[in-house]
């Protein structure tokens, strides 16, 4: 059985669980932005304007895409694309001066997100009526290179969690998430 949603390991989520026994241990309520500042400062030594560019990270909309390649906001695969192509070139300039290898794991996830999303952008367009055979060059073309990025992500994730999932277990992940999108490079391949 496949999980419908794939979602990241809680390796990346220290901040949640640290905030959800922040929350737990406070009789008021928890403030998110105030929440997430601090911990910045704290957990990362990030600067007040890095602090900022991590709350803008953590507020970045995440709507699912729907089957007509629009999102719930109406937007496109190519607008939700750029939006997270934006974010990433301005959150790469955020460095963390303490630990390091947790806060790799949030530009790695944003990295993984623009892979899918190169993805459902040629899937997408297979899927359409605009789609006929004399596309599969093109679309071989770019599934080779979001299938290679795809496995420098799958290094990257094996990397940086290794020690927190079980043996094979980043393999199984990594495998899950790119299933469709070597399924339908092979497809395309077999039809040329």
């Amino acid at each position: 059985m496949q999980p419908i949603r794939n979602v990241y390991p809680m390796s990346a989520f220290n901040i949640l669980i640290d905030a959800y026994c922040t929350a737990v241990n406070s009789s008021a309520p928890l403030e998110g932005r105030q929440f997430v500042m601090d911990y910045a400062r704290t957990q990362y030594g990030l600067t007040p304007a890095d602090a900022e560019m991590l709350w803008e990270y953590f507020t970045h909309p995440q709507e699912i895409l729907h089957r007509g390649g629009k999102d719930s906001k109406n937007q496109t695969v190519d607008e939700v694309l750029q939006n997270c192509i934006k974010l990433r070139d301005k959150f790469a300039k955020v460095v963390s001066k303490k630990n390091q290898q947790e806060f790799e794991h949030y530009k790695l996830i944003l990295d993984i997100r623009i892979n899918y999303l190169d993805y459902k952008k040629i899937e997408i367009f297979y899927e359409s009526p605009a789609y006929d055979r004399s596309h599969d060059t093109r679309l071989m073309n770019e599934l080779k290179s979001i299938l290679a990025e795809a496995e420098a992500l799958d290094k990257r994730f094996v990397a940086i969690n290794k020690g927190y999932l079980k043996e094979n277990q980043s393999e199984y992940i990594n495998g899950i998430r790119t299933e469709k999108m070597k399924a339908l490079y092979q497809w395309l391949m077999k039809n040329q």
